[in-house]
């Protein structure tokens, strides 16, 4: 899917990179087109070199079009990410972050249930969850985070908590979930999956991340068809 829409929709430029949290611009900063975007960029480097990024970048000698190209495809290329903590809002709003819900309201009792929510479609489904047992949402990036804890008061959702946190390491003890959603297949990695069984009784994976090439999670378990708005039939995967 292209994501130039993406850029138009959030009037998306390369000086909002400088929204950019540091959970991100770790996972965006080995791009080689950095080093030539940067050059006539001193704001953008010195807020990713505070971000802390795991890799030093080195400026490369660049001509002002080839700066201006590098900058242009890294816009269009983190479209999705720029627009998620320049305006999420706007996030929330794009189609893939609608899925049917009712896939899950016939195998579980909602008010009885507690519910653990990350990836994408979180900021849309905590809504569902106005009168579960608990519900905890996992997401490093505190812009997220504060929308969701927002939201989530003005739409009298219940015994929310929301954790500034990776699936890699959820802070939360054995079993304190009785089923976790995760949007998106990518985020379930071999340590997600191990870290996500370890806290949930059960777990739901919908692939609903139309950017990704996504294949089914290691050792998916019993194979579902899930409805994802503007996508059309996804699979989903139930665990546990």
């Amino acid at each position: 899917m292209e994501r130039s829409w993406l850029v138009r929709l959030g009037r998306l430029v390369f000086e909002d990179f400088c929204r950019l949290e540091p959970f991100t611009i770790r996972s965006v900063i080995a791009d080689p087109d950095w080093p030539s975007a940067f050059l006539n960029a001193p704001h953008v480097e010195l807020h990713f070199r505070r971000a802390g990024p795991d890799r030093a970048v080195i400026i490369r000698p660049a001509s002002p079009e080839e700066t201006k190209a590098a900058q242009d495809r890294l816009v269009r290329r983190y479209a999705l990410e720029l627009l998620r903590e320049k305006a999420p809002p706007l996030y929330d709003c794009l189609p893939w972050n609608d899925w049917d819900f009712s896939v899950v309201a016939p195998r579980v009792k909602v008010f009885k249930t507690r519910f653990l929510l990350a990836g994408a479609g979180t900021t849309v489904t905590v809504c569902r969850l106005r009168r579960a047992a608990g519900v905890y949402v996992v997401e490093p990036r505190r812009v997220i985070r504060d929308y969701i804890t927002r939201k989530a008061e003005l739409e009298k959702v219940r015994r929310l908590t929301a954790l500034d946190a990776t699936l890699e390491r959820i802070p939360l003890p054995a079993s304190a979930a009785d089923l976790a959603i995760v949007g998106g297949a990518g985020l379930a990695t071999p340590t997600a999956l191990a870290e996500l069984r370890r806290v949930a009784r059960r777990l739901l994976v919908v692939d609903n991340d139309p950017f990704a090439e996504t294949e089914p999670p290691a050792g998916a378990g019993e194979r579902d068809e899930v409805l994802v708005r503007g996508l059309g039939i996804r699979a989903g995967w139930w665990l546990g």
